[in-house]
């Protein structure tokens, strides 16, 4: 479980841009991101009450 602050969003955000992942809508809050340079797949979580990310 990942908090989520305004430094780690940037940087997450900065990360994001130099993998180019592919992001697909699962559902309201959920998504699955898989990485353009290999085969793996995560499914994230937001909840907005408690402000965490959960990559499962």
């Amino acid at each position: 479980m990942i908090r989520l602050t305004t430094e780690n969003t940037q940087k997450a955000i900065e990360r994001c841009r130099q993998l180019r992942p592919k992001v697909q809508f699962i559902q309201e809050r959920i998504f699955a991101v898989s990485s353009a340079n290999n085969s793996n797949v995560y499914q994230v979580f937001f909840d907005d009450k408690k402000t965490k990310c959960y990559n499962g």
